[in-house]
C-alpha cells in the first residue's frame, strides 16, 4: 500500500497491535488484586474456527472487528478491506 501511495510509510511503521491473550489465573489474580469485583466463576472457551463451516474467512471477520476501529482511526482502513 505504501508503494502504491494508499498510506505513508511511516503510518506503516506505527500500526502495531500487539495481542496477549491472558490465561484464566491471570484474569483471577488481576481481579482480585484490583478489589472491586469477586469471581464466583471464571470460564473461558474455544473457538474452533474449522468446525464453524468458514475457517479463514471467520477469523478474517473477527480480526476485523478487532482491528477495525484503530485502522479507521489510522487512515488505512479502506486501503486494507477493500483489497
Amino acid at each position: 500500500m505504501v508503494s502504491e501511495g494508499a498510506i505513508e510509510e511511516e503510518k506503516l511503521h506505527s500500526f502495531n497491535i500487539p495481542q496477549y491473550t491472558l490465561s484464566l489465573a491471570e484474569v483471577r489474580r488481576s481481579v482480585e488484586e484490583e478489589g472491586s469485583f469477586a469471581i464466583s466463576r471464571l470460564e473461558s472457551s474455544e473457538i474452533r474456527w474449522a468446525e464453524c463451516g468458514g475457517g479463514s474467512y471467520d477469523v478474517a471477520k473477527c480480526m476485523r472487528s478487532v482491528a477495525e476501529p484503530l485502522l479507521l482511526a489510522s487512515g488505512a482502513f479502506w486501503g486494507v478491506y477493500n483489497r
